[in-house]
């Protein structure tokens, strides 16, 4: 009896064992063998089905001599996250496909198992203890003790689904799908009666001005011009709803005109009069930074989500000096917030610095949560309700298991701005955490101009005693968390405690403020030793290419100390972890700035001309939408997957311009047909509404002129990073 019970738990092991033993230097059969002599006692009483019994038994007995039951192993993977070949196990007549995952761990481990159809999901029960139990000793021999990767494992770490019978529980087409297509097809009326209409409407509009100003005739001539068959089109086309003023147009025509495509092209591509020239090299910036940050999410997505066969590749490539870079790829999304900042401090300063009657805080958060949630919400329901109904692998399941698992508890978070305090491990949209960081700054930005505004040294004051506050919290907790930037060393709590902490953050937007102030005080002159120091700078050659040399310089060592660091994560002590923790943001930042300094003032003509042409100009405009979908499209890709992929350079280069190229055109899509005329229909129909909020407290009417018009319209396009 031992016997058999041995022989129907060698079989189950061996379908199992196969594939993570697949690639070591292990004799398997010698060691599958010692591993049952060893666990004889704990295998007696099998909770197994008979047919899977008798089917399993058999398995053991006469694997060579069947070819049917050979194939089972050829359409089985032969190593850590080979899936095998899904399709052709489900095209034999007596098999079924078993995924097996390991869950509790920070790398995706999955095993694709082509087994006798006899033989159920619940049948593999039996040997998770045994997988847990190997895959624990498997772990250790790959990555040392201590690591974010190693796990002890146990059985309620091993899981064993039948992928397309999970596959087939999803709701295809289902209400959310229904009403997010309905919606889809609503915006897609809009654009194209918009544009009709608008593109429409700008013909005869030339036609009218080419009449107008080619014609100089006297009144009587004018009127007899208009009466004749010449200006019969004129007559026609010139109601007054079509008319493009303001007092004239319809609600329905200005709500269109939002969704014309040409409009909003011709807005893309329009430069923003009240844009200073040396400011345009932050589109530039914007959009360097995006594709930094898209190469590290490629990078990262590999190891962590995507079955890698290969896993120590990634840990060998940490090592290398040229992939700095890659692995530092987080340092950009501080360049947005220091972009963002920047900006915001610009504009709010710039507007208000004269009076501060019309600083009002509630049009401010209202318009920037009216510029976010737009886009926001269109990802989240092609994230939810879109995306899972067009998945057909193996492990594609695992996608909708986390879509409704995750974003089912916890999608208020990512509406109300707060899933970056959600807990690390759950993913329902993780990549917007900075989406709503980026808000908790915007809270907090105009409080502080406000202060400056009202007083400018008392304002620095407090923007420099924040900064250095955040900085000092990043010290205290890395210190009493041991955090560490070391992927070898790397573990939830930095996220938790450190990266997604709005807290430890907002010291490099600060910083963008602080510079905005000082750019303003330069631009109009005002009297100060900074405004002094920077009439040097701009006229000493040698000083500002000591800043170009300092802050490129400062930039690549603070990335590459990172190459030091991993090569010596076992050495490193708490205070040089803490040092470059707390201190390797602000100080990249703060070497971008010295950098840029001196083109924002009217020099470094050949930098200026590099990341302020036009197609940057263009392409820094589409960074948000750009952002927010390009890792919908790396979930869809990972969790997609038919055969596990292997890592290497070349590999994480073409699918880095993939994910750059597919999510700009993407981008390109969602700024025209739902970012721009969803702020259009604000200028037109909530900016308004404060307006005649003023006006009523007010007995004489004040008019807005054109160039606050124009600023807020630029406040508008360019203040989201």
């Amino acid at each position: 009896m031992m016997m058999k019970n041995q022989m129907i738990c060698l079989g189950l092991i061996l379908v199992c064992s196969i594939c993570v033993y697949g690639d070591s230097t292990i004799d398997l059969p010698i060691f599958l063998i010692q591993t049952m002599k060893e666990r004889s006692g704990a295998v007696i009483d099998l909770d197994i089905s008979p047919e899977c019994a008798g089917r399993l038994e058999r398995f053991g007995n006469e694997l060579f001599e069947d070819p049917a039951l050979l194939n089972l192993l050829l359409y089985s993977g032969k190593g850590i996250n080979e899936l095998g070949s899904y399709s052709d196990c489900l095209k034999e007549k007596n098999s079924s496909y078993i995924l097996m995952y390991v869950t509790g761990m920070s790398v995706f481990l999955n095993l694709g198992l082509c087994i006798p159809k006899e033989c159920k999901v619940s049948d593999f029960d039996v040997v998770k203890p045994v997988l847990a139990s190997t895959l624990t000793d498997l772990i250790a021999q790959m990555w040392p003790e201590g690591s974010p990767i190693s796990a002890k494992l146990t059985s309620d770490n091993i899981h064993f689904k039948n992928s397309k019978q999970e596959l087939e529980k999803e709701t295809l087409f289902g209400a959310g799908f229904i009403l997010t297509m309905l919606f889809l097809s609503l915006i897609g009326i809009l654009l194209i009666l918009g544009s009709l209409k608008f593109d429409y409407y700008s013909d005869e509009q030339k036609k009218k001005e080419a009449l107008s100003s080619n014609l100089k005739l006297g009144g009587e001539e004018i009127m007899d011009l208009y009466n004749s068959g010449e200006g019969a089109a004129l007559r026609a086309h010139s109601s007054p709803e079509e008319d493009d003023s303001p007092q004239k147009q319809g609600w329905f025509s200005k709500a269109l005109k939002c969704f014309s495509l040409s409009h909003n092209f011709h807005k893309l591509l329009s430069d923003n009069p009240l844009e200073d020239n040396n400011l345009k090299i932050l589109h530039g910036i914007k959009f360097i930074a995006l594709a930094w940050i898209i190469m590290g999410h490629t990078f990262f997505f590999n190891g962590k989500v995507a079955a890698v066969v290969n896993l120590i590749a990634e840990t060998d490539m940490l090592m290398e000096f040229s992939k700095a870079f890659i692995y530092n790829a987080t340092l950009a999304v501080d360049v947005f917030f220091f972009v963002s900042g920047f900006l915001i401090g610009l504009i709010l300063v710039h507007k208000h610095k004269h009076s501060l009657a019309k600083f009002n805080l509630v049009q401010i958060y209202v318009h920037r949560i009216l510029r976010l949630y737009p886009l926001l919400i269109l990802v989240i329901l092609l994230y939810l309700f879109v995306m899972p109904t067009f998945g057909s692998g193996p492990i594609f399941f695992r996608l909708n298991q986390l879509v409704n698992e995750d974003c089912g508890k916890y999608w208020p978070f990512t509406l109300f701005f707060l899933n970056n305090f959600i807990p690390e491990g759950t993913d329902c949209l993780a990549w917007t955490w900075y989406v709503s960081m980026d808000m908790q700054f915007f809270i907090v930005a105009p409080l502080v101009i406000y202060v400056y505004l009202k007083n400018k040294k008392v304002g620095v004051i407090v923007n420099l005693i924040l900064t250095i506050s955040s900085i000092v919290t990043s010290i205290i907790l890395s210190v009493a968390y041991k955090l560490s930037v070391v992927p070898m060393k790397y573990n939830d709590d930095f996220n938790n405690v450190f990266y997604k902490r709005p807290y430890n953050r907002i010291n490099v937007f600060l910083m963008g403020i602080l510079l905005s102030h000082q750019y303003l005080s330069y631009r109009d002159n005002e009297p100060g030793i900074l405004t002094h120091l920077t009439d040097i700078v701009k006229e000493k050659k040698l000083i500002r290419y000591s800043f170009y040399i300092i802050g490129l310089g400062g930039m690549f060592l603070i990335m590459e100390t990172m190459y030091w660091m991993n090569n010596n994560y076992l050495t490193l002590s708490v205070f040089q972890d803490t040092l470059y923790v707390a201190l390797s943001r602000p100080g990249f930042v703060l070497c971008l700035a010295l950098f840029i300094y001196p083109v924002m003032i009217g020099r470094g003509r050949f930098i200026r001309a590099f990341l302020g042409n036009k197609a940057f100009q263009v392409l820094g405009k589409l960074t948000y939408g750009t952002y927010l979908i390009h890792e919908v499209f790396m979930m869809f890709y990972s969790y997609n997957e038919f055969e596990g992929v292997y890592f290497d350079f070349t590999s994480i280069a073409f699918l880095f311009w993939g994910y750059l190229l597919l999510g700009t055109l993407s981008g390109l899509v969602l700024t025209l047909t739902f970012e721009y005329p969803c702020m259009g229909l604000e200028k037109e129909f909530v900016f308004p509404l404060f307006l005649k909020c003023k006006r009523k407290k007010k007995p004489i009417p004040q008019i807005i002129d054109e160039p606050e018009e124009k600023e807020y319209q630029y406040f508008s396009v360019d203040s989201v990073s």
